[in-house]
């Protein structure tokens, strides 16, 4: 099990209320597809942060995630929005779709899920395999320095503390470990809810992540066949040595107005 797969559950109920004021990357990718006339996938969409506003831009844009709940949500948002796109209940260490693409993106640093090389290649295989000669493969990735820094952390601490409306209120507290020769933080989270000030339930969760310096993610996309690789350092989500965005082309360049 990798980590894309426990976006399910409590996890999803809660996601969007976590990352409800993250704007950024939204905004970064709506803007890259605006009038975009190919078709676009994105890959750990979940309920459809990034995806739907490019989709409510009349793109042509499919979503894959490994979560089943995340898929209802973006589904359900999809319908209320009035808004449309396709979706698929697959891994993207490896998938098999019915179509080609044009662009395939992973945002908010999803493609540091993939831990082993193995993913890691597979993920990479099968976004050049979907696809087509010209397109491009677009992802941002992070190095999580505070965790680097401290290298591990014996007791929980708070990360999260958001309350709903209906009196429903979630706590989530880390604790971690740095593997520096793998280049993965292993975090423990731990999930409380409570309603109305009353405990109601909580998870524990494993939660592995895996960084990379800039030298080295722009070697991995080379040697898994994709040409043109390119650091997009005027991109308004990068951030010099901390955040990074990449773009890779399959095959010749090709252009879309």
């Amino acid at each position: 099990m990798i980590a894309e797969d426990f976006y399910d559950g409590l996890i999803a109920e809660w996601y969007d209320e976590w990352l409800k004021d993250r704007r950024d990357d939204v905004s970064y990718y709506a803007a890259v597809f605006a009038g975009f006339r190919g078709r676009v996938l994105e890959l750990a969409c979940g309920s459809g942060r990034v995806l739907l506003p490019i989709a409510k831009q009349g793109v042509a844009i499919d979503g894959l995630d490994s979560s089943r709940d995340m898929l209802a949500k973006l589904a359900a948002r999809l319908k209320a929005e009035g808004a449309k796109a396709g979706w698929y209940q697959q891994s993207m260490a490896h998938f098999d779709l019915p179509h080609r693409y044009d662009a395939v993106f992973i945002a908010a640093g999803s493609f540091q899920l993939l831990i082993t090389d193995e993913e890691v290649a597979g993920c990479l295989e099968s976004v050049r395999r979907h696809l087509r000669p010209g397109g491009f493969f677009l992802l941002d990735v992070f190095v999580p320095w505070e965790a680097i820094r401290q290298q591990k952390t014996a007791a929980f601490t708070v990360a999260r503390d958001n309350q709903r409306g209906d009196g429903t209120r979630c706590v989530v507290a880390e604790r971690f470990e740095v593997d520096a020769a793998r280049q993965v933080v292993r975090s423990i989270f731990r999930y409380e809810v409570f309603r109305n000030g009353r405990f109601e339930r909580s998870l524990l969760r494993d939660f592995p992540l895996r960084w990379y310096w800039e030298d080295e993610l722009a070697g991995v996309l080379r040697r898994a066949g994709f040409s043109g690789v390119e650091l997009l350092a005027d991109s308004p989500l990068s951030l010099p040595g901390t955040w990074f965005v990449f773009k890779a082309t399959a095959g010749r360049e090709q252009r879309f107005g």
